[in-house]
């Protein structure tokens, strides 16, 4: 009868390898998967017609109150610079000099704000880019890539038993799912990002207005730092990215003399740590550049 049980744990254990290896198989492409539709999706700007709305925004909502604004507060900035001067009685024509140049400054700041702010994020894409560029490099991972879902089959089959396998398949079961929960978190904040910009660049010229004065600055100060921390929120997020890869090229390594197990349940904690950094990377980079 031993050739009835031997035939019975060979079936179990072709079935749960072949399951194993699917699972193995699909968690692989899934890992890369999210790394590199990520990074892609990082580097892109927000839509032409959502960007062409916001600047028509810009010029024709926020414009005229920027320049109602500028008005105030340079009107309240020469009130204050003549009172400074012994209420009025040393005023020169430097201080007019100096008002007018610090008018005219703002004015084509305010003018020119879309610009500006489009810049930063323009660089934020560019170092997504180019991280993406050193991060790509990590992505396949041959160790990992290089065997068929056969191979992997064969590999499992002859190195565990059924417990084993059946561990392997259920831990693998959950890593894959966090890794597609990850996916679409990652992708939302991704999207939210590219809302942010959007809505940041509509109203670029009210916070240019508020530089005239040192009573008013901190808003356009506060408004550039914002702008430096959406456009790094994207290094950190490759960063994020980057490690996990890593991490998946060194867990889930399918080779002789290695135990995936406990690759597989280190895999767990790195995707939902790699998930709760992301998440956290537009905090971790206003923490950086200490916008509010």
């Amino acid at each position: 009868m031993s050739w009835v049980t031997d035939a019975i744990n060979d079936g179990i254990s072709n079935i749960l390898s072949g399951g194993a290896a699917s699972m193995l198989y699909e968690l692989i492409e899934s890992s890369n998967s999210l790394v590199t539709d990520t990074s892609v999706r990082l580097a892109d700007a927000p839509d032409a017609g959502i960007m062409a709305l916001m600047k028509n925004i810009n010029e024709n909502v926020a414009m005229p109150i920027a320049a109602v604004m500028l008005t105030y507060i340079m009107t309240y900035e020469l009130i204050t610079m003549i009172t400074e001067k012994n209420h009025g009685n040393e005023v020169g024509t430097w201080v007019l000099f100096k008002w007018i140049f610090k008018t005219g400054i703002l004015v084509m700041l305010c003018k020119h704000s879309w610009e500006i702010s489009n810049a930063f994020f323009e660089t934020g894409g560019w170092i997504a880019t180019k991280a993406n560029t050193v991060i790509g490099s990590t992505i396949v991972n041959p160790s990992v890539s290089a065997p068929t879902e056969l191979e992997i089959k064969d590999w499992l089959k002859a190195t565990y038993d059924v417990g084993q396998l059946l561990k392997i398949l259920l831990i693998s079961f959950i890593d894959w799912l966090i890794t597609l929960i990850s996916a679409v978190l990652c992708q939302v904040v991704v999207i939210v990002r590219l809302f942010e910009i959007a809505i940041y660049v509509s109203c670029a010229s009210i916070p240019a207005a508020s530089f005239g004065n040192r009573d008013w600055k901190s808003i356009g100060e506060n408004y550039t730092k914002g702008l430096a921390g959406i456009g790094m929120q994207s290094f950190f997020i490759m960063v994020a990215l980057g490690m996990y890869a890593v991490m998946v090229g060194h867990s889930v390594v399918i080779a002789a003399g290695t135990d995936i197990l406990d690759g597989l349940e280190k895999l767990i904690l790195y995707g939902i740590a790699m998930t709760i950094v992301i998440w956290n990377s537009k905090k971790i980079a206003f923490a950086i550049i200490d916008a509010h």
